[in-house]
């Protein structure tokens, strides 16, 4: 069993495998360059050979005719002086032979041979032979296999490096990062552990004994992590129901100061002087206010198709009223609220695509969101009390709508009694009555 293993384990596969495959490309990469290089010296030694014999052809052919020794001995020996000539032979019909390096042998495999015509005045008048030294080129091959030999030697070096490499970021290493899981496990405290990604990357024997501990690890904290799952949710529960009761009691708080002031003031307005109508307007808007959290609180008055400040309570330091207000102005608001009573603006933006001009006139004045609840006698529309916010979006549900109304409920009987009162004064003045 420890031998299969052995045979299958990471290390041996890969030494084996880039040992194989390493050599079987130095081996045929060798064969391949050498056998390039042999050609290609052949043929550059060939075309060298052929290119410069041809150049001085005519120069020999008319040395030879001129019977000028000199010159065609200088041509012959620049020719065999050439990179891998063996031997230079000039014959002539003549008789006249001149011969540089090697004698010519039919048999000798030491040299190849090239024939070259030589002519003058398209006549045939010698024969140049030309050899080409082979074992000077096989001896300029082998210095070359010296250095591809070192050169797969290097890469052969480079493999080893890189199988041990490979074996440490594989075997060694992972093996360290699974002896550190293992040194974790503390049975105490049953923490949750995983095992590094690298260690179970890939398939192999590493990754099997590693997936085993976490399985076994697993089973024997589930109980425990089924206890504590129970435990929080029983929390989680607990921290709902205290979170409603705390967000209820707000609510019921909230609602039980509502009704308070809504019962004060519907006692102060029953019992009221008409005289100190606006200061008290002005004290029921600062409560009203401070309940709803609003930056704004005001109560307008529509006479003659404007709209005139009755009474305005603001948080703010530096807060400009808008005069002369035209009901032709606020169309699309006036007639919403002529038929359903209460408009909410949560946020001003909304408004921009809706009704351009409501939008520019409360835009001017730096409001952001508005609640509206309109004043009205036998439908007809008296006023509004509105509250507002400059600087956040309006927070508005329907408990806070329900209770505002109300207030306002309270507001337009009072403003009604005003004006009874009001036309009463003045037929009584039209009469003559004091």
């Amino acid at each position: 069993m420890y031998m299969k293993h052995r045979n299958h384990s990471i290390s041996h596969k890969m030494t084996l495998t880039i040992i194989g495959v390493s050599s079987f490309f130095a081996v045929l990469t060798m064969l391949v360059q050498l056998i390039w290089n042999y050609q290609d010296s052949i043929d550059n030694a060939t075309s060298d050979i052929r290119e410069y014999s041809e150049s001085i052809l005519p120069s020999v052919a008319k040395s030879l005719w001129d019977v000028d020794r000199s010159l065609l001995s200088d041509l012959l020996s620049g020719l065999g002086m050439m990179p891998l000539v063996s031997s230079v032979h000039l014959d002539s019909i003549d008789g006249v032979t001149m011969q540089l390096g090697k004698p010519l042998l039919t048999d000798d495999e030491s040299q190849t041979l090239f024939h070259y015509p030589v002519t003058y005045q398209d006549q045939l008048i010698a024969t140049l032979t030309v050899g080409l030294d082979t074992n000077q080129l096989y001896y300029e091959l082998w210095r070359q296999l010296i250095f591809i030999v070192l050169g797969n030697g290097l890469k052969t070096l480079l493999m080893i490096y890189l199988i041990l490499t490979l074996v440490r970021l594989m075997v060694t290493d992972r093996l360290s990062a699974l002896e550190d899981f293992t040194n974790k496990i503390n049975l105490k405290s049953l923490k949750k552990l995983s095992v590094p990604e690298t260690v179970t990357a890939s398939p192999d024997e590493i990754a099997h004994v590693a997936l085993s501990l976490k399985d076994m690890y697993q089973r024997i904290r589930n109980d425990l992590a089924i206890n504590k799952r129970h435990q929080r949710a029983l929390q989680q529960q607990q921290h709902l129901l205290s979170d409603l009761v705390k967000e209820r009691t707000k609510e019921l708080d909230w609602q039980s100061q509502s009704n308070q002031l809504l019962a004060e003031i519907s006692l102060q307005f029953l019992s009221i002087d008409t005289c100190n109508v606006d200061k008290t307007l002005a004290e029921v808007c600062h409560k009203i206010g401070q309940l709803f959290d609003v930056e704004r609180v005001s109560i307008l008055e529509f006479h003659q198709q404007h709209a005139y400040y009755r009474s305005f309570w603001t948080s703010e330091l530096h807060a400009n009223k808008v005069q002369g207000i035209s009901v032709d102005n606020i169309t699309q608001l006036a007639k919403k609220l002529e038929t359903e009573s209460t408009l909410v603006i949560e946020d001003l933006e909304a408004l921009k695509d809706f009704s351009p001009q409501e939008y520019e006139v409360m835009k001017s004045v730096g409001i952001c969101s508005i609640a509206a609840f309109a004043i009205k006698n036998a439908g007809e529309l008296l006023g509004l009390l509105s509250l507002s916010t400059v600087s956040r979006p309006l927070n508005w549900n329907a408990q806070k709508k329900n209770m505002l109304t109300q207030f306002a409920s309270a507001l337009n009987e009072l403003l009604l009694r005003e004006q009874k009162r009001a036309a009463d004064d003045s037929a009584a003045t039209s009469a003559g009555f004091c």
